[in-house]
C-alpha cells in the first residue's frame, strides 16, 4: 500500500518563497487614558489622542520599560515604602514627641526624611552648624565640664569667643581627643594659648574621621545582644554598663553589681537580675556621662544623649504591660530618675508612684534563720527596695510634698558583711580609693529616714500640731541629722581623696540641712495669700545660720569640681548646686552687718554664689533639668534687678549657646517649684518651672523682636 503523503508537507515553487507580508508598529504600552478607554494608543509620549484633547498623558511605564518591568518596580517601591513605615512607627510609636512626628507626616512629609531624623539625629541642624562651629561647640561643652574654675573661664573668654579665620585651635585632634576623660582645666587653658600662638603658622591637621575609643572597666565585658535590638557593639555596651556601675550605682545600689553581670553574662532573657528593659534603662542613663558617638542622637549635642536608648526602654516597659519583677522595679526607678533629669518630671513621677506600688506588692524572699547572712535574692530585693524610697524621698523634698511611707519589712538596715572595695575612676579618671560599700548602704539608709521625717513634718497636711510645736520638732531633727553626719565611719568622712559616688552622701545631707533650715524659718513667718505672687518676688535673705550652711556646702560642690569635674551626671550634686544657688541669689546685694557676722567667711557670699552657678551652668550642659534651673536663677535676678558677679555674667556671655537654646523651653516638663523666684513654699501650678519659664521667655522673645 502506498504511503499517503500530507498535503502541506508537498513542495511547491508557492511555499518556497518568503513571506513578504510587512509588519505595522508594535506599542507594548499604552497611557492610562487610552487604555481605560481601550483606544489604539501610539505610545508616544504625550500620544495623539492627548495631544489633540489636550489631555495630561500619563504612563505607567517608564522609557524603555515593559508593563512586567513597571510592575515589578512598583511592586519593589510599594515594599520599601511599606517597609519605612513600619520602621517610623516602631521608632516614633513610643517617643514622647510621637504626636508631633505623626503631625508632620499628615502634612507631607517625606517618609524617609523623618525616618533618617529619627535614626540618625537631625540632619538639617548639623548641616547649618558648620563643622568649626560644631567644634566650637563642643570645645566650650567640655571645659564648662572640665576642673576649671569660674575666673580660669573667663580669662580664655575672648579665646573662646574668637570665631576669627586664624583662631583654629579648635580643629586639632588634641583637643578632641579630650573625649571620655576627666579633662584637667588649666591644662586645658594651656594647650588651647599654645595652638592659638602657633595657629597662623601651624599645618592644618587631617579631619578626625575615627571613632574615639570605647573604654570599659578591665573586668567588665558584657554582650549587646540579646538585651538592646539598637545598632550597638559589646564594647559601646561594656562601656556604658562600667559607667553606671562606677558612678550611678555606687551610691544608690540599684543593681547588685554582681548577680546583674552574672545573668547580663549568661544571655539569656529569663533571667531573674537582668531583662532588655532594664538594660536599656541602665545604658540610656549612661549616655548622659558617655562622649561615645553612638551615644548621640544629634552630633555633639549632649542632651540628645541616650534618647534611643530611652525610647527602647518605654517601649520593652508597654510590652511589660505592669508586669511585676525584680528587674522591672529596678528598671522603673532608673526610668523616673532619668525622666526628672531629662527635665520631664511628670512622666518621671508617674513611673515613680508604678515603682512604689510594685515595691509593696512585690514579694521578699523568705529569711532562713540558720545564717545571719542575706541570701542573693533577698540583698537583691532589699537594695532595690530602699533605692525606690531614695528616689522617692529625695523628690519629695524637691517638690515640697511627703513621701510615701516606708516599706515595713526595712524597718532596720540591711545586714550586710563588712567588705572593702577598689573605686577607680575608670573610664573618666585613674584613681583608686578603697572604701566599703556596705557601710555606705548602711549610713544611706539612715539618711533616707531622717529625710522622710522631715518631709512628713512639714509637707504633710497640716494636722492639730501648733507651729511651735513643728518648729520644736524641727529643731529636734536637725540635731539629730547633724549627730548622724557627725559620727560618720571615717572612711565615709569627707577627705581629699574621697571617691566621686560617695560625695553624694554629703550633698545628699548638705541639701537636706540646707532645706530644713528653710523650713524651720518659714515657721517664723507668715506667707501672704496666694494671689499675692502673680510675678516673681524678690529672694528673701537668708539668716546667717542657713547661709553658713550654704556656705559649707558651695565649698563642697568646689572640691568636687576641681577634683572631678562634670563628665559624670550626679543627681544630688545638681540638687546640692540648685539649692545653693537660690539661697545665694538673695544675698547678692548683703547688708554690711549680715555679712561681717559670719563667723567663716572664707567664702564671700557672691563668690559662693558664682562657684555654685558654675557648677549648675555645667551640669546644664548634660541635664535639661539643670539647664531649666540655672535658667529660671537668670531670669529671677534679672526681674528683681539684682546684679550677678562680673565672672558670672562674663561665662553667661561665653557659654550661652551650651547652656541655653530658645527651643529648650519647649523640652521641658517639670512640675518643680521654684521657691528661690516665688519667695514661698507655694506650689501652684503657675509657680512651677515650666508655667514660669515659659512665661518669662516669652516675655523676652517679644522684648527681643
Amino acid at each position: 500500500m502506498a504511503t499517503r503523503i500530507p498535503q502541506n508537507n508537498v513542495w511547491s515553487p508557492a511555499n518556497s518563497e518568503p513571506s513578504r507580508r510587512v509588519r505595522g508598529h508594535i506599542t507594548h504600552t499604552a497611557c492610562e487614558r487610552c487604555r481605560k478607554r481601550r483606544i489604539k494608543c501610539d505610545g508616544q509620549r504625550p500620544c495623539v489622542w492627548c495631544r489633540e484633547l489636550p489631555e495630561v498623558c500619563n504612563y505607567e511605564t517608564r522609557p524603555g520599560e515593559t508593563r512586567d518591568q513597571a510592575k515589578k518596580r512598583k511592586y519593589d517601591d510599594l515594599e520599601r515604602a511599606h517597609d519605612s513605615l513600619l520602621k517610623l512607627v516602631d521608632l516614633a510609636s513610643f517617643r514622647l514627641d510621637a504626636p508631633e512626628i505623626l503631625g508632620q507626616v499628615k502634612q507631607g512629609r517625606d517618609v524617609d526624611e523623618l525616618l533618617g531624623f529619627l535614626q540618625h539625629g537631625d540632619v538639617q541642624y548639623e548641616s547649618n552648624l558648620g563643622a568649626g562651629s560644631r567644634v566650637r561647640h563642643l570645645i566650650l561643652c567640655l571645659f564648662v565640664q572640665s576642673t576649671a574654675s569660674l575666673d580660669e573661664i573667663v580669662a580664655l573668654a575672648p579665646r573662646l569667643i574668637d570665631e576669627s579665620p586664624g583662631n583654629d585651635f579648635l580643629d586639632s585632634r588634641e583637643v578632641l581627643g579630650l573625649k571620655n576623660r576627666t579633662i584637667d582645666g588649666q591644662l586645658l587653658a594651656k594647650t588651647i594659648q599654645e595652638y592659638g600662638a602657633h595657629s597662623s603658622t601651624r599645618a592644618k591637621p587631617e579631619p578626625d574621621t575615627g571613632q574615639p575609643p570605647v573604654i570599659a572597666r578591665c573586668d567588665i565585658n558584657v554582650p549587646a545582644w540579646p538585651w538592646t535590638r539598637l545598632d550597638a557593639d559589646d564594647g559601646l555596651v561594656s562601656h556604658l554598663v562600667s559607667i553606671f556601675l562606677n558612678y550611678n550605682n555606687v551610691y544608690w545600689r540599684i543593681v547588685e553589681e554582681d548577680l546583674f553581670l552574672t545573668d547580663m553574662q549568661a544571655g539569656s532573657i529569663v533571667a531573674e537580675y537582668c531583662s532588655p528593659f532594664l538594660v536599656n534603662a541602665i545604658c540610656a542613663l549612661a549616655c548622659m556621662s558617655s562622649e561615645h558617638q553612638a551615644v548621640y542622637v544629634r552630633q555633639d549635642d549632649f542632651i540628645t544623649r541616650g534618647q534611643h536608648f530611652y525610647d527602647e526602654a518605654l517601649r520593652l516597659w508597654l510590652l511589660e504591660e505592669g508586669r511585676s519583677s525584680l528587674a522591672n522595679l529596678q528598671a522603673l526607678v532608673l526610668m523616673a530618675m532619668l525622666a526628672g533629669l531629662k527635665g520631664k518630671d511628670k512622666l518621671g513621677t508617674g513611673l515613680l508612684a508604678i515603682a512604689l506600688e510594685m515595691n509593696k506588692g512585690l514579694p521578699f524572699p523568705s529569711s532562713s534563720s540558720e545564717t545571719m547572712q542575706m541570701s542573693n535574692e533577698m540583698r537583691a530585693r532589699t537594695c532595690a527596695a530602699w533605692a525606690t524610697h531614695l528616689l522617692d524621698v529625695s523628690g519629695s523634698l524637691g517638690f515640697l510634698k511627703p513621701s510615701a511611707p516606708i516599706h515595713p519589712r526595712l524597718q532596720f538596715s540591711p545586714n550586710l558583711p563588712e567588705i572593702y572595695r577598689v573605686w577607680t575612676g575608670e573610664p573618666f579618671l585613674n584613681v583608686r580609693t578603697r572604701f566599703r560599700p556596705n557601710a555606705l548602704m548602711r549610713e544611706r539608709c539612715q539618711l533616707v529616714r531622717l529625710i522622710a521625717e522631715m518631709v512628713h513634718l512639714f509637707f504633710a497636711v497640716p494636722s492639730l500640731r501648733s507651729m511651735d510645736k513643728i518648729r520644736d520638732e524641727g529643731f529636734v531633727l536637725m540635731t539629730r541629722l547633724q549627730q548622724w553626719y557627725d559620727l560618720l565611719p571615717s572612711d565615709l568622712e569627707f577627705s581629699e581623696h574621697l571617691a566621686a559616688p560617695l560625695y553624694e552622701l554629703h550633698t545628699h545631707f548638705h541639701s537636706a540641712m540646707i532645706a530644713l533650715q528653710l523650713a524651720l524659718e518659714k515657721t517664723r513667718t507668715v506667707d501672704p495669700p496666694p494671689n499675692s505672687f502673680p510675678q516673681l518676688q524678690k529672694p528673701p535673705q537668708p539668716t546667717i545660720n542657713i547661709l553658713e550652711a550654704t556656705l559649707a556646702a558651695v565649698r563642697l560642690l568646689g572640691h568636687y569640681r576641681q577634683r572631678y569635674g562634670f563628665k559624670s551626671s550626679v543627681p544630688f550634686n545638681f540638687q546640692l548646686a540648685a539649692v545653693a544657688s537660690s539661697v545665694l541669689l538673695g544675698h547678692l546685694n548683703p547688708p554690711v552687718e549680715t555679712e561681717s557676722g559670719l563667723r567663716d567667711a572664707t567664702y564671700s557670699a557672691r563668690a559662693a554664689f558664682g562657684e555654685s552657678y558654675r557648677c549648675l551652668l555645667a551640669m546644664g550642659t548634660r541635664m535639661m533639668i539643670a539647664r531649666g534651673f540655672a535658667r529660671m536663677i537668670y531670669h529671677t535676678a534679672k526681674k528683681n534687678k539684682l546684679q550677678l558677679p562680673r565672672n558670672v555674667q562674663r561665662m553667661l556671655d561665653v557659654v550661652a549657646q551650651v547652656v541655653w537654646e530658645a527651643r529648650d523651653v519647649e523640652q521641658i516638663s517639670s512640675n518643680l517649684p521654684m521657691v528661690a523666684s516665688t519667695g514661698t513654699f507655694d506650689v501652684r501650678e503657675e509657680l512651677r518651672m515650666e508655667a514660669l519659664l515659659r512665661k518669662f521667655e516669652s516675655v523676652e522673645l517679644k522684648a527681643r523682636g
